[in-house]
């Protein structure tokens, strides 16, 4: 049989080297708010991470899932860690009761660093 070679995850707060700049690299936030009042406010915190995003130049929003209480966002750009510094300040501003960040330096199975907010 042959080996299967998996990609490594780097699950800390340090950086890892990121790839080549032609990657496109993504951030996953993962929220579970405190109070979901419903697909509004599911769509102001995306509004306001989108405009975030845009207005730093980091990237594009792709979009957001809901899974009963739990939001899901999936951010796209050149840049993971400028991305992420783009809309930190919003996720971390919507209440929530727990969540986390992947923070991927490629394409899906490329080294990644994951974070609590």
């Amino acid at each position: 049989m042959g080996t299967v070679h998996l990609s490594p995850v780097v699950r800390s707060t340090d950086v890892a080297a990121p790839p080549p700049e032609s990657e496109e690299q993504a951030v996953l936030v993962t929220l579970c708010p405190s109070t979901l009042r419903g697909q509004p406010e599911v769509t102001v915190l995306s509004d306001s991470v989108e405009d975030a995003i845009l207005a730093a130049g980091a990237g594009e929003l792709d979009g957001h899932q809901t899974h009963g209480s739990v939001v899901t966002l999936f951010a796209y750009g050149p840049d993971a860690e400028q991305l992420w510094r783009s809309m930190e300040a919003v996720v971390r501003g919507f209440p929530h009761q727990r969540g986390h960040v992947t923070i991927r330096y490629g394409l899906f199975g490329a080294p990644c660093r994951e974070l609590a907010v």
